[in-house]
């Protein structure tokens, strides 16, 4: 999960891993987020908010998927406008305020083996 907003990127953590038994990495940069994915092979999805300080939501999706292109990636806006551009871009878009149950259901859906 890349938040740079603490107290959300810990809240937030803390209750996917009640919810769903997930280890939930954090960062709160989109750099510390690309270094986390290289060094850890373990990752399997990425849940990004839109906005970061030093990298926008969809500059570090691109940037993911540059890397890891298998990678489900997740992005978090509170802007509706925000959703078309996300998707069209292939990446899953939730809008804020969003719940766990919510964030859990697209995060079972994208794990998903494919059939």
């Amino acid at each position: 999960m890349v938040e740079d907003e603490t107290e959300m990127l810990r809240a937030t953590a803390t209750a996917l891993t009640d919810a769903t038994g997930c280890k939930v990495k954090q960062a709160a940069t989109s750099a510390d987020a690309l270094r986390m994915l290289d060094s850890d092979r373990g990752i399997d999805l990425v849940f990004a908010d839109c906005h970061l300080p030093d990298m926008d939501g969809m500059s570090l999706a691109k940037a993911i998927r540059a890397r890891r292109p298998d990678i489900p990636i997740v992005i978090g806006t509170g802007f509706y406008a925000m959703l078309d551009t996300i998707e069209h871009a292939g990446f899953v878009a939730v809008l804020k305020p969003y719940t766990v149950e919510r964030l859990n259901a697209v995060f079972t859906e994208k794990l998903r083996p494919a059939d």
